[in-house]
């Protein structure tokens, strides 16, 4: 019954199975649960949300599950941890003519300006759902 309400959420916030996201408040902080700021939802059907740490120690799976289910009341919101791409790796992004463009991460200086300033994605649909954020990226870097 709950793999609907995970099912449906996860569309609404474009995300897919063990996507990794922060999760903010009404206020846009971030929540920790546990000196934790990293989540992802493993199991749609089940509707279980883990914690992404290094650590052993995981949070409570009750502090977890309240987690969740305050998502889903949408007292809390998701927001998508940016792709990096890896070294060769294809990436998308918008050119400030509005195209979107493709490359390959090779970590020159180009790479990381458009990864920090602009924005890369890594499928050509991601990038032409941002194509009107990224111009507005475009415009604040043309008037510096």
């Amino acid at each position: 019954m709950i793999g609907k309400y995970i099912k449906q959420f996860m569309d609404d916030n474009d995300l897919s199975v063990d996507e990794e996201f922060f999760i903010k408040n009404m206020d846009g902080n971030r929540v920790l649960i546990s000196f934790v700021d990293r989540y992802k939802i493993a199991d749609i059907d089940g509707g279980i949300l883990i914690a992404v740490t290094d650590a052993k120690d995981s949070p409570p799976a009750m502090l977890l599950e309240a987690a969740l289910i305050d998502l889903l009341r949408e007292k809390y919101f998701v927001e998508k941890k940016p792709f990096c791409p890896s070294f060769g790796e294809r990436y998308y992004y918008i050119a400030p003519t509005g195209v979107v463009m493709n490359s390959i991460f090779n970590g020159v200086a180009e790479d990381f300006l458009l990864y920090k300033y602009i924005g890369v994605y890594k499928t050509e649909e991601a990038a032409i759902k941002n194509v009107s954020r990224c111009l507005k990226f475009w415009e604040e870097v043309k008037r510096k």
